[in-house]
């Protein structure tokens, strides 16, 4: 009964459109029948193929809709340009614009669904609302996924997406709406960090998953988003700290992928914060003989092994420097 009522109020509202001329004739239109995915959230579906059409529904991010024409020609919305599809959902039929829908194939849907993600999660400039219905999206799907590469790729962009939504809550919003319902729900895979008041993902979630697809480049992938993450806390300068939290990130890279993709990158930062430690070292040349044991001594001889196996750019001054380090650390 509602479909039927909800039919004659889209028959109704065209008429009445037509009547006063807000839509204007868009031409023969182009039969068709293909699968679509939308690809923002809550995009509008409209009775008629223009902007200023009334609305039928708001769809969600993700979902496939089943589009039976299309306008004949392409035309322009915001910086976009494309066709207007007629479009069936969730038990309701109206016109989306082209530029915010995606075709659809089920033989494919992982591959879709992975660069849908993928596109969402690097978008640094979307809204709070825009993460979390992204968010929403990929949990949704991921018990669907069998291919086990499509599925941690899924993950790791759902942690991003996390990640991108917490930084976007602050002391001044987070126990307003929607923010502390957000935080509510997500308390079990995220943590505060008190000195930077930040919100965050613990990195050692990224090294998990990292380490599900080991040797291969989605794996290194990972790895390196692991090693850049925040981890909260603050060293305040101190050497121990300062080589800990570095094998932590750095370390924990090059003894996966001493000669991945991004090792020469890493290899640069590790080196930046050996020169700060050997710079610390000579202002404070009685360090270790205070303060040093022999968890530092496991943190450098983890961290010569893995800078050993690597050949990748500036891995032999990186190795020359954490030798200086270590025999500073035996003479103390």
């Amino acid at each position: 009964m509602k479909s039927f009522y909800r039919l004659w109020w889209v028959v109704l509202m065209g008429l009445w459109l037509c009547c006063a001329g807000v839509v204007q004739a868009a031409g023969p239109e182009v039969a068709m029948d293909s699968l679509k995915i939308v690809t923002a959230s809550a995009v509008k579906m409209h009775v008629a193929p223009a902007t200023n059409a009334p609305l039928v529904n708001r769809l969600k991010l993700g979902i496939v809709v089943r589009a039976t024409r299309r306008t004949q020609n392409e035309e322009p919305v915001g910086m976009m340009r494309g066709y207007w599809y007629f479009v069936t959902a969730e038990s309701t039929s109206g016109w989306v614009f082209g530029g915010l829908l995606r075709d659809f194939t089920p033989d494919k849907q992982e591959a879709i669904w992975v660069k849908l993600a993928k596109e969402r999660s690097t978008n640094k400039n979307l809204q709070f609302a825009d993460y979390a219905d992204t968010y929403g999206f990929v949990s949704s799907i991921l018990p669907k996924v069998k291919t086990k590469g499509p599925g941690i790729e899924l993950e790791f962009n759902r942690l991003i997406v996390l990640q991108r939504s917490l930084d976007l809550i602050n002391f001044e919003n987070e126990k307003k709406a929607p923010f502390s319902r957000w935080l509510d729900l997500r308390k079990a895979e995220i943590f505060h960090d008190e000195i930077s008041g930040r919100w965050l993902v613990p990195s050692v979630v990224y090294w998990k998953l990292a380490d599900q697809v080991p040797n291969t480049p989605l794996g290194d992938e990972i790895a390196r988003f692991a090693s850049s993450a925040p981890q909260g806390g603050e060293c305040e300068g101190d050497i121990t700290c300062v080589l800990a939290r570095s094998m932590m990130t750095e370390g924990e890279y090059l003894k996966r992928y001493p000669n991945g993709r991004f090792a020469a990158d890493v290899i640069k930062e590790a080196g930046e914060v050996m020169t700060y430690v050997q710079q610390e070292l000579r202002n404070q040349p009685n360090y270790f003989r205070q303060y040093g044991d022999a968890s530092t001594g496991r943190v450098l001889q983890d961290y010569l092994k893995a800078v050993g196996s690597s050949k990748a750019n500036g891995a032999a001054q990186l190795l020359g420097q954490l030798q200086d380090i270590e025999a500073r650390y035996r003479a103390r």
